[in-house]
């Protein structure tokens, strides 16, 4: 059922999440964020919007800049936007952090990118004329303002909904604020997990930031913020855990004579 396509390509965000997750920082902190990811109520109960497909390919991107391979996430960040457009702020987040950390790997992830886009647009305005640019960008810039105000109130019941959102800011405390005397930069270029960090922060503002300015807000709109805090929370959570767990087993273990 159409159903099903959601809760399938749900799953496999939920995958590339874990490995995201598990390549930059542990096992632990991959459990906790896919399924976290995988439960979570907006992902749950979202229909058939393309917002899961959207946000399965965007979190194949993130797992493919984590690993490395900036061609291929170029690609999966393509693909997601033109799914929806409404997952090109989050890739651009991406983008913009990886140029922090390295130039030539945010050139290669631009270029393939948006040889796929422009080669879809273009052949698709050759093939259906005024009528695509018309059907795709124009439609959106002429959309009634509907929906003024319900960005508050979506975000409040989001806090209320899930734990994935209350963990973001904290989150970032926690993986960013190991190695103060170290230049962010630096650690950009040389820690995984503060580039993960780097990486779902700035997708999570990025998508507000759409979220906040755009004429029509939809609640499927607020699904993309998964993206950013699934990683976040996982983690806030996973370090959280590491911590009790060395400090219980501190208690455990008798003081030397």
């Amino acid at each position: 059922t159409v159903k099903s396509i959601g809760l399938v390509t749900g799953a496999a965000g939920g995958i590339f999440i874990y490995r995201a997750l598990a390549r930059a920082s542990g096992a632990l902190e991959a459990w906790i964020g896919g399924t976290l990811f995988l439960l979570s109520p907006d992902l749950l109960h979202s229909f058939f919007t393309g917002v899961a497909e959207a946000l399965m390919l965007s979190a194949l991107g993130l797992e493919r800049v984590v690993a490395g391979r900036d061609r291929q996430a170029g690609l999966a960040f393509a693909a997601a936007s033109l799914v929806a457009m409404y997952a090109a702020p989050a890739g651009m987040a991406v983008w913009l952090v990886l140029l922090v950390c390295s130039r030539r790997r945010a050139l290669t992830l631009a270029l393939w990118a948006a040889v796929p886009l422009l080669l879809v647009h273009v052949l698709f305005s050759l093939w259906s004329g005024r009528a695509y640019w018309e059907g795709v960008f124009a439609y959106h810039l002429h959309k009634p303002k509907v929906g003024a105000g319900s960005l508050p109130n979506e975000l409040l019941l989001m806090l209320r909904r899930s734990s994935l959102l209350v963990m973001a800011a904290p989150a970032a405390i926690v993986a960013l604020g190991v190695a103060p005397g170290r230049a962010l930069t630096a650690r950009l270029r040389d820690e995984p997990r503060v580039q993960l960090t780097a990486f779902a922060l700035a997708s999570l503002v990025a998508t507000l930031l759409f979220v906040g300015a755009t004429r029509a807000v939809f609640h499927y709109y607020f699904v993309m913020l998964m993206l950013g805090v699934a990683p976040l929370a996982g983690l806030a959570y996973g370090a959280l855990a590491r911590r009790a767990l060395a400090l219980a087993r501190s208690w455990r273990t008798p003081n030397a004579p």
